[in-house]
């Protein structure tokens, strides 16, 4: 937050291991900013007494992108409109229009390590680099992106220093002190909004963060336990609720499908594959997302071998699974991708 309020050029990157938490730094501090979407944050509690708060900025002033599967043009499009600028024709016409825009607002830019392979190094020389010189950008990506650009027994912040021509702050959420109590302080909280007691949800908080870090699964592993947990506390299951955790984002994973409610349709027909069908689909996401109207229920019934699914299916999929899909709009239409890149590896 203090980098956020010098209000300067510069670049902070976040980085980190698969589900460390990287996208949820940066989305909470798009969502804090943003007088709308903070509003709803603090209505449903997301916001406490105490919480790093990067502040409500004025409207135009803070523009987020995720740059899976994204040229350089489209990302600087979509950052264009953010920001209420016409759509650009180049890149250079983009940071043009940056340049000249007071106050200068703030960039979001998360997912350079899921930019397609032939794209990143200009991703990177066109916007990433020269923006910071301009304006504060905010950068999530794994550190992986950079290795090939190290010099000697460099750092990956001296790499950067010498790409950008200035200090940049790097930040990674593996090496952070408090990971394990902050991940134990999630399960917990969420555990006892669920409706469970504070002794058990204290236990499961602490088991849950013990195996997450022991793992490097982080808070994405945490997250996908503790709703097999509170899944088993639901269903009345006897025994300890903590027993055979799982030992990877994989199996959690894996755990999560396995559990998943068998899809009946309203006239009785049972489709069992339907989970991982639907699921599976959104695993051939290209760009933004796979739109439905018949593109995503047609990719699913192909992997299903000629199962023909339809809208409600779609729409009991994203009622059963929301919390792993991303809704995101492109061309004007809806359009789905699976929240985590692990999911789509594993699926």
């Amino acid at each position: 937050m203090e980098w956020l309020d010098e209000d300067a050029p510069g670049l902070f990157l976040v980085t980190g291991p698969a589900g460390c938490g990287k996208s949820a730094v940066l989305g909470r501090i798009a969502t804090l900013a943003d007088p709308e979407q903070r509003e709803r944050a603090v209505a449903s509690g997301a916001l406490r007494d105490g919480d790093p708060d990067p502040g409500v900025r004025a409207e135009r002033t803070l523009a987020a992108v995720h740059l899976r599967d994204l040229t350089p043009l489209q990302a600087a499009e979509r950052l264009a409109h953010a920001l209420g600028l016409r759509r650009p024709r180049s890149t250079d016409a983009f940071r043009a229009e940056v340049r000249e825009l007071s106050p200068q607002p703030v960039l979001v830019m998360d997912g350079l390590d899921e930019v397609p392979a032939e794209h990143t190094q200009s991703v990177i020389e066109e916007l990433v680099f020269p923006l910071s010189r301009s304006v504060p950008v905010l950068l999530g990506s794994r550190e992986r992106v950079f290795r090939s650009q190290k010099e000697n027994r460099e750092t990956l912040p001296e790499t950067l220093a010498r790409l950008v021509g200035a200090d940049v702050t790097t930040v990674d959420l593996e090496d952070e002190p408090h990971t394990r109590e902050d991940i134990g302080e999630y399960v917990r909280r969420r555990c006892e909004a669920a409706g469970m007691a504070e002794d058990p949800a204290r236990e499961a908080g602490a088991a849950i963060a013990e195996r997450a870090t022991d793992i490097g699964g982080g808070f994405l592993f945490a997250r996908l336990v503790s709703s097999t947990v509170l899944a088993r506390a639901a269903s009345g299951e006897d025994g300890s609720l903590l027993t055979d955790l799982p030992d990877s984002i994989d199996a959690a994973f894996e755990n999560e499908l396995r559990a998943a409610p068998v899809r009946v349709r309203d006239d009785g027909t049972e489709l069992p594959s339907a989970a991982w069908d639907l699921l599976a689909a959104l695993a051939w996401t290209v760009g933004q997302g796979m739109p439905a109207g018949g593109v995503w229920e047609a990719v699913a019934g192909a992997l299903g071998g000629g199962v023909e699914y339809d809208e409600t299916d779609v729409d009991w999929a994203l009622s059963a699974f929301g919390r792993y899909i991303v809704e995101d709009a492109e061309e004007g239409q809806a359009v789905y991708r699976l929240y985590h890149r692990e999911f789509v590896a594993h699926l």
